[in-house]
C-alpha cells in the first residue's frame, strides 16, 4: 500500500500512456493475414459418436462420426454433425474423440472435406482438442500465486507482464508482418518494455533509474555483437522449415529472417539483463542507505562483488533456457550425425550458441555498468570521487 501511495502518479501514467502506445501502434501495425489456414474455428462439446468408417487404404485410416454441441460464436448451443479423419501415417497419432470430449471444430466445407451420403449432414470436421482451460487454470493459478507473494508488488507485476504480452503481440508482431524495420521495432518495444516494466515495479526512483540506465546498455550492447555475429558468421535465417514459410507470409514485404534471428536474441536476453540490473541497482541502494563511510570506490567494488554471484546464475539460466526451448532440434540433430565439426556449422546450432552467449554478454557487461551508474548516482553530491 505504501507503494500506492508513494507512486501512485507514476503508476497512473505508465499504465494510461501504454495504453495510448498499444492502442495507436495496434492501429499502425494492423495487418490482414489472407491466408487459406485463416479460418473460423469453435469449441464444441462432443455429444455422441454416430458411426466409424473404415476407409480400407494402404494406411488404413478411418473417419469417426459424431455429434457435437457448439459452445461459442454465432453457433453457440446449437447441435452439428461433424467427422474426425484419423489417418495412421502420422508421426504424432492423435487419439479417437469421445463422448463429453472438449474440442475444436471448424466448417467441413472450408477445408475441402465435404462428404458425400451420411457426409452431407457432416458440415463440420475435427481440428483438435481443446486443452486451453487447464492452461487457462495453470496461469490464473500463477498469477494468484504472484500477488499472494508479491503483495502490492505482484499486482504491478501482473500489470507489467499484461503490458509487455500486449506490446509484443499486438503491436511488435504485426510490425514485422507489415514490413516495418525489425531493428527499430525490436529496440524501441525492448526499452518500452525495460522502462514501463521497472516503473510499474518499482516506481520512480534512484534505483529504478539505475537499473534502467544498466538494462538499456546491456541490450544495445548485445543487439550491437548479434548485428556483428549475423555477418562474420554469414547467417541465412534458414534455420527450419518454419523459416521458410515465414519468409513467404508477406510477399510484398518479405520478412528479414536475418533481422528475425537478431530480434529473437534480444528479446529473448531481455528478461535475464533486466533481472541482473535490477538485481545491482537494489544492491546498491541498499549499500546507500546502510553504508557510514560510502564513497564512489567503496560502492563501485561492493556493486562489482555483488554482481558476481548474479553473473553466474543468470549466464547458467540463459544458457539452460535456449538448450531446453532447442531440446528437440539438439537431439535430432545429433541422433543423425555425432561430428562436432558438422554440427558446430549448422546453423540451427549456431544460432542456439549465438543466443546463449550474446545474452551471457550483455548479463557480463551489465554488471559493472549498473554498478559504476549507480554508485556514481548515489554520490553525485561529492564534490571529488575517490
Amino acid at each position: 500500500m505504501d507503494f500506492i501511495k508513494r507512486d501512485w502518479k507514476t503508476y497512473l501514467i505508465v499504465i494510461v500512456v501504454s495504453i495510448i502506445v498499444i492502442a495507436i501502434g495496434k492501429d499502425i501495425c494492423s495487418y490482414k493475414v489472407n491466408s487459406k489456414y485463416d479460418l473460423d474455428y469453435y469449441s464444441a462439446k462432443v455429444l455422441s459418436i454416430q458411426k466409424v468408417e473404415e476407409l480400407h487404404n494402404e494406411s488404413n485410416d478411418r473417419k469417426i462420426y459424431f455429434s457435437a454441441k457448439i459452445l461459442d460464436g454465432p453457433y453457440k448451443n446449437q447441435i452439428v454433425n461433424a467427422f474426425q479423419k484419423v489417418e495412421n501415417t502420422d508421426a504424432y497419432k492423435v487419439r479417437d474423440v469421445k463422448e463429453n470430449d472438449k474440442i475444436v471444430i471448424i466448417p467441413a466445407k472450408t477445408t475441402g472435406f465435404a462428404q458425400q451420403g451420411i457426409g452431407d449432414d457432416a458440415l463440420w470436421t475435427f481440428s483438435l482438442f481443446k486443452t486451453s482451460n487447464y492452461l487457462l487454470i495453470l496461469v490464473i493459478v500463477f498469477l494468484i500465486m504472484i500477488v499472494i507473494i508479491g503483495k502490492w508488488k505482484g499486482i504491478n507485476t501482473i500489470i507489467a507482464l499484461t503490458i509487455t504480452t500486449l506490446l509484443i503481440l499486438l503491436v511488435f508482431i504485426p510490425s514485422v508482418l507489415k514490413g516495418f524495420n525489425i531493428y527499430v521495432s525490436t529496440l524501441l518495444c525492448s526499452i518500452y518494455i525495460i522502462i514501463s516494466s521497472l516503473l510499474l515495479i518499482n516506481g520512480f526512483n534512484k534505483k529504478t533509474l539505475c537499473a534502467i540506465v544498466g538494462n538499456i546498455f546491456g541490450i544495445l550492447v548485445s543487439a550491437i555483437i548479434a548485428l556483428i555475429m549475423n555477418k562474420v558468421l554469414n547467417i541465412n535465417g534458414l534455420i527450419n522449415e518454419n523459416y521458410i514459410y515465414l519468409s513467404l507470409v508477406n510477399p510484398e514485404h518479405p520478412i528479414d529472417l536475418r533481422a528475425m534471428i537478431w530480434s529473437g536474441i534480444i528479446i529473448g536476453s531481455l528478461g535475464a539483463i533486466m533481472d541482473v540490473a535490477m538485481a545491482i541497482a537494489s544492491s546498491m541502494h541498499e549499500l546507500n542507505e546502510k553504508m557510514k563511510n560510502k564513497s564512489f570506490k567503496s560502492m563501485f567494488a561492493s556493486g562489482m562483488n555483488i554482481g558476481k554471484d548474479s553473473i553466474g546464475t543468470m549466464a547458467n539460466t540463459l544458457i539452460l533456457a535456449y538448450i531446453g526451448c532447442s531440446m528437440s532440434t539438439v537431439l535430432l540433430l545429433f541422433s543423425y550425425n555425432k561430428n562436432l565439426l558438422y554440427l558446430f556449422n549448422i546453423e540451427a546450432i549456431i544460432i542456439e550458441v549465438l543466443q546463449a552467449v550474446i545474452g551471457s554478454i550483455g548479463i557480463l557487461l551489465t554488471v559493472p555498468l549498473t554498478a559504476f551508474f549507480s554508485a556514481w548516482l548515489f554520490n553525485r553530491k561529492i564534490k571529488r570521487i575517490n
